[in-house]
């Protein structure tokens, strides 16, 4: 029993690629939500409604969160030019005083 288990695993590759597949891709669901209203009770529905919503708003706010992330990432960057100018002009100043 334990030959044929270890035989099976020895079938798969040891070195296979973990990185996504970009060539395959998983088409969106789509639902036909245009008579919907008559084939679900209304307390359903109306779930079904503010879940709409709210996912409305969490996208919006998914949105507003890359933008403020970008706008933190420019920031960051910028403040590490800074400080690495700023390290290159105090290692600057140390070389002079050094030698006079």
């Amino acid at each position: 029993m334990t030959t044929t288990t270890f035989s099976t695993l020895l079938e798969f590759p040891l070195l296979e690629s973990i990185e996504p597949k970009e060539n395959l891709s998983v088409p969106p669901l789509t639902y036909d939500t245009s008579n919907l209203e008559s084939k679900v009770p209304p307390g359903c529905m109306n779930i079904i409604k503010k879940m709409r919503n709210e996912i409305h708003d969490i996208s919006l706010e998914n949105e507003a969160t890359k933008l403020e992330i970008m706008s933190a990432q420019t920031k960051i960057n910028s403040l590490k030019s800074i400080l690495d100018s700023v390290r290159y002009e105090n290692e600057d100043l140390k070389r002079n005083k050094r030698d006079p």
